[in-house]
């Protein structure tokens, strides 16, 4: 068998020499944007002269570049083209929208979509609820980063430096008896939530009230949005948290892969 890799499909309109490409073009990222041929090959799999044959090819077309002074391949400048057009024609409500209301008619109770304003969260959207008994916000209401499912989770995606910051100029002011504004415990919280992938909060807020929040992502990883339901507490229990908590997951995450993250 040939080292070179071999299609990632069976289907019978694959083309070998198309997939290869690909996984050329996606052996460069953020944190590596300039690889030698040997670094290419490794990771995509392939020897090194189909490897060289396939860069010089798409150097031809624009979507490989190589440095003068080393030799190093990098993404061509086409590719920034065709990234931009991408972004034209898509953004993130476009790609939310469909996950937001499918994940409400599944649940029946509110979802919404959240991002970050300097030291605030900021609804951006939201679908209310089919039960009589729902709880909802008004589009463009601005809320502090320490209550709140989907503003913790918009403060943990905040580096640690931030994080301290905001912590330092920010007045912790319960909104009921529930709301953490004990800076430590703070902290406990964003590094909880850092290591779970999502938020929660029980009548942090509001009385009665229970949210559960997941991460958007961008193509560099960065947090860029909260996808989080709200849920009044009289209907959260175990089954009921397990399916939100899936729902908005796999939500978050397909809405995060169409915005080109890789995670």
């Amino acid at each position: 068998m040939s080292d070179d890799h071999q299609p990632k499909s069976d289907t019978r309109y694959a083309v070998q020499a198309v997939d290869r490409a690909i996984d050329i073009l996606e052996t460069f990222t953020h944190q590596d944007p300039y690889l030698s041929l040997g670094q290419v090959a490794e990771r995509a799999k392939l020897s090194k002269p189909t490897a060289f044959r396939l860069l010089a090819t798409m150097a031809r077309r624009g979507l490989i570049d190589q440095r003068a002074d080393n030799g190093a391949y990098c993404l061509g400048s086409e590719i920034a083209a065709l990234a931009a057009v991408r972004t034209r024609q898509n953004n993130l409500l476009d790609y939310a929208l469909p996950v937001i209301r499918r994940i409400r008619d599944m649940l029946n109770d509110t979802i919404a979509l959240a991002i970050r304003v300097g030291d605030y969260r900021v609804h951006v959207y939201q679908l209310e609820g089919l039960h009589p008994l729902r709880r909802g916000a008004h589009s463009g209401e601005r809320s502090p980063l320490y209550a709140g499912a989907s503003n913790k989770l918009l403060l943990a995606a905040m580096e640690d430096s931030e994080v301290l910051d905001y912590l330092a100029r920010t007045e912790l002011v319960p909104f009921t008896s529930k709301t953490i504004v004990d800076k430590e415990r703070l902290w406990a919280e964003v590094r909880g939530i850092r290591e779970r992938g999502y938020a929660e909060s029980r009548e942090e807020k509001y009385i009665g009230g229970v949210s559960l929040a997941a991460p958007i992502r961008d193509a560099t990883g960065t947090v860029i949005a909260a996808l989080y339901a709200s849920i009044p507490e009289q209907r959260y229990d175990d089954e009921y948290r397990s399916r939100c908590k899936e729902a908005l997951l796999g939500g978050a995450a397909y809405v995060s892969r169409e915005l080109g993250n890789r995670g």
